[in-house]
This record gives C-alpha cells, sequence and structure tokens, in this order.
C-alpha cells in the first residue's frame, strides 16, 4: 500500500513536470486596426521581419529553460519582445536564461525586450541579479509602450504588417 502511495505521487511529479516544462510560446503579430497583439497563426497576420513578438504562457523554470532557449535561438530576428504577462513563474535558471539571451542579442546588435511583466517576473530578475544584464529600459509596463519605443529604435525599417516604424 505505501509503495503505490510514493509511485502515485512520483508519477503525478513526472507528469507535472513533463506538462510544464514546456510553456506555451504564442508568436504574435500587430493588429493595425484594433492597435494590439493578435496570435500571429490564427489571425493569418504577417510578423515584423526585424521584431519578434512571442507570448509566454506559463512557468520558466529549470525544467523549462532547455525548451524555451531553443526556441528563443530558433527566432532569426535580433529584436525580440517578450510579452511577459502569462509568465506565472520564474525561478534562478529562468533569470539567467533571459539575461544570457539579452546578451547574446545585444552582442549581435539587437536586443531582447519585456513587456507587461508582474511581480512574479520582476522581483526574480532583481533578486537573483539580472536586472543590468537585460537592462532596465527594455523592460516596459505597457504593450503600447514597449512597441512605440522599439519602433523608434528600429525607425529605418518599415515592415508590411507593422503599424509603426
Amino acid at each position: 500500500m505505501e509503495f503505490a502511495i510514493y509511485l502515485g505521487v512520483l508519477l503525478s511529479l513526472v507528469l507535472y513536470l513533463r506538462r510544464t516544462s514546456k510553456p506555451n510560446i504564442t508568436a504574435m503579430a500587430r493588429n493595425t486596426g484594433a492597435k494590439k497583439l493578435v496570435s500571429a497563426q490564427r489571425s493569418g497576420l504577417p510578423e515584423c521581419e526585424s521584431l519578434k513578438i512571442i507570448r509566454i504562457n506559463g512557468s520558466i523554470f529549470f525544467g523549462a529553460v532547455d525548451y524555451v532557449q531553443s526556441t528563443l535561438m530558433s527566432i532569426p530576428q535580433k529584436h525580440v519582445l517578450i510579452v511577459a504577462s502569462g509568465i506565472n513563474f520564474i525561478d534562478l535558471a529562468g533569470t539567467e536564461l533571459l539575461a544570457n539571451e539579452a546578451k547574446r542579442l545585444t552582442a549581435l546588435g539587437g536586443g531582447l525586450y519585456i513587456c507587461n511583466p508582474n511581480g512574479r517576473v520582476i522581483k526574480p530578475i532583481i533578486r537573483n541579479g539580472h536586472l543590468n544584464a537585460i537592462g532596465k529600459r527594455h523592460i516596459f509596463a505597457t504593450k503600447t509602450l514597449a512597441l512605440s519605443t522599439i519602433d523608434k529604435l528600429l525607425a529605418e525599417h518599415t515592415c508590411e504588417g507593422c503599424a509603426e516604424g
């Protein structure tokens, strides 16, 4: 009986980690008419050629870092905006991932930007000492502020699907 309980707990843990190790990462596009971000795949709207906008729903923790990292590394754009309102937990491994990705993109002449972060995202970034690596000026309270600031940085390039710059 005791063995069955331990086995059940272990199986539950394995299934939980399997499910949470791949947070939902959605490519977003600008809906110029409504001035909001929508799923690029669902809407059929084109994505910006210079700025990749993604929304992460789920946790960025040690068990999800490899998946999130491989997704970020596969993005061809040098500028990446993460809509972070759907991130419900981030640990040290997750903040290190974001810091390393920010450094990588900066070295390529781009940048990592984060918008709509809640306290569960910002506090660990600060606590783990990764705010400077990501850049205080690369974290925005709203999508509107993030996009208007990034549009100014990318003003020399105009995309078919972009509302601005």
